[in-house]
């Protein structure tokens, strides 16, 4: 049988007794209401541009460098070195410690030729995508310059970290150039403004954060169908509204 009473505990700090209230429901997410959940969305619910993952190269790491390997590997094959780009994920961005990634998507068959230890690199992605059991990957051997998804913005973009701990009070986000390739350990958003970067990093935004999003042991998981999707944006909001926000955001 349901429980006639149910409580809610209030802590005003670690140390203090909690304060209970006795509520009329606790819903999934242990606050007082109906029990309604939020559900995958393919869509935003409201009229803001739409998330995706970053780059999955599936490449063995071959295409991935920390500042050491990148200096070692030019110093051998000078060629390669305008082919590498900054590489992101949610750890390297907020540890403000990007990677680099030997970028050869966009590289001529002839320049690639003059590279021997890059076009090793790519005949070991090959092998390595020919040898997995998923179809998929097997499908995407003859043309190992490419990654497996590609997200790559033409203009500047927000990056919005999957992963990041729950003790900070808002999640780190930040504007990144063109030039910049994250991985699939991001969520990157084109088109984005300084209001959608200001409402992202509100109180309001992180409140349904904390209620809805899925955890990586406790840290936030933060997903496009589940938690942007769902996200119930101002309405309507004008530019006498959003001006201020902007103005308050735009760099001096």
């Amino acid at each position: 049988m349901p429980a006639k009473n149910k409580y809610l505990f209030e802590y005003d700090s670690l140390k203090a007794e909690p304060k209970p209230s006795n509520v009329s429901n606790i819903n999934p997410y242990l606050v007082e209401g109906p029990d309604i959940v939020a559900v995958n969305r393919s869509k935003p619910l409201c009229a803001v541009p739409e998330i995706g993952i970053g780059n999955k190269p599936i490449d063995g790491g071959n295409y991935l460098f920390t500042d050491e390997e990148k200096k070692e590997f030019v110093a051998l094959e000078p060629k390669s070195e305008k082919w590498f780009l900054p590489w992101y994920g949610s750890r390297e961005f907020i540890n403000h410690a990007p990677r680099w990634c030997l970028w050869l998507g966009d590289c001529p068959p002839s320049e690639l030729k003059a590279m021997p230890m890059a076009l090793e690199r790519v005949e070991n992605v090959r092998k390595l995508r020919l040898a997995s059991k998923s179809k998929p990957t097997q499908s995407i051997a003859d043309t190992p310059t490419r990654f497996h998804v590609e997200n790559m913005p033409s203009d500047s973009y927000l990056l919005i970290p999957e992963a990041s701990s729950e003790r900070r009070s808002y999640i780190p986000m930040g504007f990144m150039k063109p030039d910049v390739l994250c991985s699939n350990l991001v969520k990157l958003m084109p088109h984005a403004t300084l209001y959608h970067f200001g409402v992202l990093t509100s109180t309001q935004h992180m409140a349904w954060v904390r209620t809805v999003c899925g955890r990586l042991k406790s840290d936030y998981r933060y997903s496009s169908k589940l938690v942007y999707n769902n996200f119930p944006w101002p309405s309507n909001a004008t530019d006498k509204q959003m001006n201020p926000l902007k103005s308050l955001l735009k760099p001096s």
